[in-house]
């Protein structure tokens, strides 16, 4: 989880860090669609404890970082429509997903709309020549 924790650092760190002062970005704004309900929930609670401890921990790399957060309910229904609830009233810029199935239905419409998302899926090949897509799992 750490490690999970460090690559979403980093992916932010670049994202807000821009050289040039014209391209700063004034807040960045990251998606986080998990199961927080149903049986699956204990996971997601897990990814949301993960980072608001992060956040306790570290405030100051966090200063201008917003997490959103929606129940996938581990649904891929309920993922897309989680997806769309945070896409039309928050501008996202990083999306983090978990799980296999919300993820095989929410890798396709990512990639197409060229939004940036880490997932958390142990299938590759839902992963493979994406461009927009970071695989992070344990397997």
């Amino acid at each position: 989880m750490k490690k999970l924790f460090l690559l979403l650092l980093f992916s932010l760190t670049l994202a807000c860090n821009k050289t040039d002062p014209k391209e700063q970005i004034e807040s960045f704004n990251v998606g986080v669609i998990v199961p927080l309900s149903g049986e699956l929930a204990g996971y997601g609670k897990a990814v949301v404890n993960g980072i608001k401890l992060a956040e306790i921990e570290n405030p100051s790399l966090f200063t201008n970082i917003n997490f959103y957060y929606q129940d996938s309910k581990y649904d891929s229904k309920v993922a897309v429509s989680a997806f769309r609830a945070l896409n039309e009233n928050n501008d996202i810029n990083l999306y983090h997903t978990w799980g296999v199935s919300p993820n095989e239905s929410l890798i396709p419409i990512l990639e197409a709309n060229k939004i940036p998302a880490i997932v958390e899926t142990t299938l590759t090949e839902s992963t493979l020549d994406k461009k927009f897509i970071i695989r992070a799992a344990r397997t």
